[in-house]
């Protein structure tokens, strides 16, 4: 199970599958907006097992995601502070 919020507050839940090609991952996601995802994961940080996917909703919209036991630890800035790196400023998680 895979569960996420859009920037715009919207949440979505899905499956997530792994063991595709080259070791990736995929998702596809329903979102309470009324809009469908599909991810494909394809980049793993070793460390804290964190997997980053890529993907587009079925409204046009790109997007990042993350997800792994330690995703939070993944996301921390320099000062030890989970951030999203989603933007050129990088957006606080509190």
């Amino acid at each position: 199970m895979v569960t996420g919020r859009l920037s715009d507050g919207s949440t979505c839940t899905g499956e997530w599958r792994s063991g595709f090609a080259f070791g990736t991952g995929r998702s596809a996601l329903s979102c309470t907006d009324g809009s469908r995802a599909q991810v494909i994961y394809c980049i793993q940080h070793n460390e804290t097992g964190t997997v980053e996917g890529r993907g587009m909703d079925t409204k046009g919209r790109a997007l990042q995601v993350w997800t792994g036991l330690n995703v939070l630890e993944f996301l921390n800035d320099d000062n030890g502070r989970p951030r999203l790196p989603c933007t050129d400023d990088a957006i606080p998680i509190s």
